[in-house]
């Protein structure tokens, strides 16, 4: 696997400490300096890595990091 760039791996570190899922606002909140674009294409390369899932929760979405076990898969 590619090592991750800086935002990939802060992406990744924060969606770890929030097991139930990384919301739009905690986002906004913890990196502040993400722009959308930078959270369309992260999420998009650790979704394609494997080491995050994208799910829909209400009108929204909810990135949540994938466990050793289920990224192996």
């Amino acid at each position: 696997m590619s090592a991750l760039s800086t935002k990939e791996n802060q992406f990744l570190k924060l969606a770890r400490m929030h097991p139930e899922g990384l919301t739009d606002s905690i986002i906004e909140t913890e990196l502040p300096h993400f722009e959308l674009d930078d959270v369309v294409n992260v999420a998009n390369s650790l979704s394609s890595k494997s080491l995050i899932q994208l799910m829909r929760q209400g009108t929204g979405i909810v990135y949540k990091a994938k466990t050793d076990d289920e990224a192996k898969k």
